[in-house]
């Protein structure tokens, strides 16, 4: 006999039949958010959002009744499996269609517990995040004087970046590129700074130390910068 908290067997019951009642009450137990989960989603679209008179209904609390919603909705009825957990399907809810019977097809062959199937999916997801990073790293462009890494929009002649061009006029000296000049002030750089031609900058001081160079050069009228 079944009552609201209670199970209670006859006397006379035997083996065979208390499986019976068993594999009754697991099928109720798995069907329970289903139930509730297509009831609440027929009555929200047949008369409207009806969590509050649902919740006085069934005695469940609204957020409950939310998450059986969203599973229901997401988890199509040719999907659902049987002898899985409501609570298995929860964890696949989000997943495509196709990476749901995935999951489900394994937790059913291999007996998944709902916490083994959730770490599962959780490693998966890690995988495929580490080989994405792995792959951005390698399409990654590098400086080739210092190493730093650039993005797509660093990249000379993007879009999206200003591109600045520096063009030489007559007034440097004869024989001499502004390469040179670049040069033998970026050795001058080093020696102001007590570091000499074995000593190192960081890649802000180069920066900074070349973008100081080609301002005063600019001032000097040796280069013209055109934007």
């Amino acid at each position: 006999m079944l009552t609201a908290t209670t199970w209670v067997a006859h006397s006379s019951i035997s083996l065979p039949e208390w499986i019976e009642h068993g594999r009754r009450l697991g099928r109720m137990g798995r069907g329970i958010g289903w139930w509730i989960g297509d009831w609440l989603r027929f009555g929200n679209a047949a008369y409207g959002e009806r969590y509050a008179p649902a919740a006085r209904a069934t005695g469940y609390d609204r957020q409950s009744l939310m998450n059986m919603v969203y599973v229901a909705s997401s988890v199509e009825p040719s999907r659902r499996r049987e002898n899985l957990s409501f609570s298995h399907h929860a964890e696949v809810a989000a997943l495509e269609p196709a990476d749901q019977d995935r999951w489900l097809e394994r937790a059913e062959h291999d007996r998944l517990s709902v916490r083994c199937l959730r770490e599962a999916i959780r490693v998966e997801h890690r995988g495929v995040s580490m080989e994405q990073r792995a792959a951005d790293r390698r399409s990654a462009r590098v400086c080739p004087s210092c190493g730093h890494s650039m993005t797509a929009e660093d990249s000379p002649g993007s879009d999206t970046k200003e591109t600045r061009t520096m063009t030489s006029n007559n007034d440097h000296e004869p024989g001499k590129t502004p390469s040179d000049d670049a040069h033998v002030n970026s050795e001058r750089f080093g020696a102001e700074d007590g570091l000499g031609s074995g000593g190192h900058l960081t890649h802000a001081q180069r920066v900074e130390r070349v973008n100081a160079y080609l301002q005063e050069a600019a001032n000097a009228g040796h280069w013209s910068a055109i934007e």
